[in-house]
């Protein structure tokens, strides 16, 4: 696999497009931004020269959905939430778009409105509207607003937070803090931002303030809008000199004024990351968070980038400010070294192989290009994140192996590591027509319950040859993100026990292949057992962003109920799951790879291993038995029965014919006397 040099992303601000690449997505600047006309054509000129096959892939469009062998019409069953005049509303993983609230029911969507519904014109598209569920997202009342009655500047990519500063459970005694960038019209060009706090109502018009600020400070667009200490809300963002971020990312501070029934906002702080230019002179910064501990106390502040700590200055790892006293003060960045967590190494040498079979252990470890953090109840730093390896400059594709991954802290910051969530087949993908296009990596969120003692993730990711049992589905062989399937998983935070991941668009005739933008709240909905993960999804009218577009509800689709759901040792499932997306049963908890001997029964390694031909796998019996073994892909899929009946004791050989698997990592299950022994074995091509 060739590596795709780094280029800058075009995102224009009236009607963003957003580029193929293979590298770091950037906020583009003005200067940026009137280049788009000769940048274009040889951006994607060079795409096509160095990967011909993605550019020839198109995604696949809800008008011609096709049935999955598993004969499911409706897996799914969303709530339809508001609308907006095209599809650039939200495209950041660091922006809080939906909100959660247990102890008032309450979830709320923000969004910029219709404007083929509610008039005004071209500039009118950038006043925000919410959706609003009183019943923990049962049901919605769609578009209240607009927030912004003065409209002086136009607002885009918004966030919305709710708090109640009374003691009553009533719904409406709650205020809903929203915040967002606005820009220019009709000259391209950010311009301050606007914050407010609206009266939480299920019917227009509202009551709701409305502040420009920041002038002449040039912050774009912000993330993490999230309350800390009650009645203190945060939020963060790059400054901007025109031509790319600084080295000053500002720390903004609301604090709720009773009086004035508002929030003040003001920059109370700004850190300095000091980037490494090196490589090639540009600034690697993105994904700018922040988040607070259940009690407010932890605070930690996070982008994904490049500090110069370390000599691998082609690679993008995860940077970190922590505070300790409710973010009245913050300490230097940390950035943490992947290649430094003890068991990665390993991993990158044996598990680790890309599409042609070469090792990836050639590259240093990397994150991809978007994240998202949230803050447990000990006060630590949980960062949902697609980890691979990098293939040089800063870059990262579908071809090279990747996962899902929750990169922590632990001892409040003394201590780093990341916990293997799942696996991940894909990197990019391209929707859009022409001019107007969306590109959408893996879009990892993650969140937690209200207490903090349970992490909760979801991405999208798309089927493709290493993923064989449903070959007849949306998307199965794409080499790229063109189908998105929505994934979710969990983790408890006392134990690192986690329950297995789960597929939850696969095989639903409407939404198979179509999970766009899945935006998690920061803090999921609980019932009894069940934890809702209150996600939000966006649908295009034919495939094309710069149309209206719908947006979706899947909270009561994406869920874990524990009277049903069971926990599992976490190092046991870190790389040998026996299953994935099971459906109608529990699965039973995977069997540690390095655990082969049970009541006498010994399952070897096969060999050669990897392989690009046959292979074989030899087991020994202590005495006759009825045994099974299955060969697996990663996702716990059946491709192949080894073995199936009564055996002798003694030693058996079974031979594993290659020539039909896929290039991949692949677990061999021996069934035996209740055990479940399991190895992996890696098959190139």
């Amino acid at each position: 696999m060739r590596k795709l040099s780094t280029f800058i992303t075009v995102l224009t601000l009236a009607a963003p497009a957003l580029l193929w690449a293979q590298a770091p997505k950037k906020v583009a600047s003005t200067a940026q931004i009137q280049a788009k006309a000769t940048h274009r054509p040889l951006v994607q000129q060079q795409y096509a020269q160095e990967n011909p096959n993605m550019m020839a892939a198109k995604p696949i469009g809800r008008t011609t959905p096709t049935l999955s062998p598993n004969g499911k019409t409706a897996a799914v069953s969303p709530i339809a939430l508001g609308t907006a005049s095209n599809g650039f509303t939200g495209l950041t993983t660091y922006q809080n778009q939906v909100v959660s609230v247990d102890s008032l029911d309450v979830v709320a969507y923000i969004h910029r409105q219709d404007i083929n519904i509610w008039g005004g014109g071209g500039t009118a598209n950038g006043q925000y509207r919410y959706d609003i569920s009183l019943d923990g997202g049962s049901t919605f009342t769609n578009d209240i607003g607009p927030i912004q009655t003065v409209y002086t500047n136009y607002g885009r990519y918004p966030q919305i937070s709710a708090f109640n500063p009374g003691t009553t459970r009533n719904p409406f005694d709650a205020k809903l803090p929203y915040y967002g960038p606005t820009n220019r019209f009709p000259t391209p060009g950010w311009l301050d931002h606007v914050s407010g706090l609206a009266q939480l109502s299920n019917a227009s018009p509202i009551t709701s303030t409305e502040t420009y600020q920041f002038d002449g400070r040039n912050p774009v667009l912000p993330g993490g809008l999230c309350q800390g200490l009650p009645g203190e809300f945060w939020t963060v963002a790059f400054q901007d000199d025109g031509t790319d971020i600084t080295d000053t990312m500002f720390i903004f501070k609301g604090t709720y004024n009773s009086g004035t029934q508002d929030l003040n906002w003001a920059i109370h702080a700004a850190v300095t990351p000091g980037y490494d230019r090196s490589f090639d002179g540009s600034v690697v910064g993105i994904c700018p968070n922040i988040a607070f501990s259940p009690d407010g106390t932890h605070g930690w502040i996070s982008i994904l980038g490049n500090i110069g700590t370390d000599p691998k200055n082609e690679t993008v790892f995860p940077i970190f400010w922590h505070s300790t006293d409710g973010g009245a003060t913050w300490g230097p960045p940390t950035e943490v070294d992947l290649d430094l967590v003890p068991w990665m190494a390993d991993s990158l040498q044996s598990l680790w192989v890309d599409t042609t079979g070469f090792p990836a252990s050639s590259g240093f470890a990397t994150t991809a290009f978007e994240a998202d953090i949230t803050v447990d109840e000990y006060g630590d730093v949980h960062m949902g994140v697609v980890l691979g390896t990098a293939a040089g400059g800063f870059a990262i594709s579908s071809g090279l192996a990747k996962f899902m991954a929750d990169v922590h802290s632990t001892g409040q910051g003394t201590g780093w590591d990341a916990t293997y969530i799942a696996p991940v087949l894909t990197f990019r993908g391209e929707f859009g027509t022409g001019s107007q296009t969306l590109t959408q990596d893996n879009f990892p969120q993650v969140s937690r319950d209200e207490a903090g003692t349970m992490v909760f993730y979801s991405w999208a990711d798309s089927d493709t040859s290493l993923l064989s049992g449903n070959q007849n589905g949306v998307g199965f062989g794409t080499a790229d993100n063109l189908a998105p399937n929505l994934r979710i998983g969990v983790r408890r935070v006392i134990d690192g026990a986690m329950s297995y991941p789960k597929l939850i668009t696969d095989g639903d005739l409407l939404w198979e292949g179509r999970a766009l933008v899945p935006t998690m709240a920061p803090t999921v909905h609980k019932i009894g057992s069940r934890y809702e993960l209150p996600i939000v999804m966006m649908d295009m009218v034919n495939n094309d962003v710069s149309l209206a577009c719908a947006f979706w509800y899947f909270g009561n689709d994406a869920f874990y109920d524990f009277s049903v759901d069971s926990w599992c040792n976490g190092p046991d499932m870190d790389l040998g799951w026996s299953t994935w997306g099971y459906s109608g049963a529990t699965p039973p908890c995977a069997v540690g790879i390095d655990n082969q001997v049970d009541n006498g029964i010994v399952l070897n390694q096969s060999f050669p291993n990897p392989t690009s031909q046959d292979a074989v796998i030899r087991f020994n019996l202590p005495s006759s038995m009825n045994i099974r073994m299955d060969l697996v892909n990663m996702y716990g899929q059946t491709v192949a029965s080894l073995a199936n009946g009564e055996y002798q004791a003694g030693n058996h050989d079974v031979l594993v014919e290659t020539s039909e698997l896929a290039a991949g990592v692949y677990f061999y299950n021996l069934y035996a006397e209740g055990q479940v022994l399991s190895k992996k074995m890696i098959v190139t091509k």
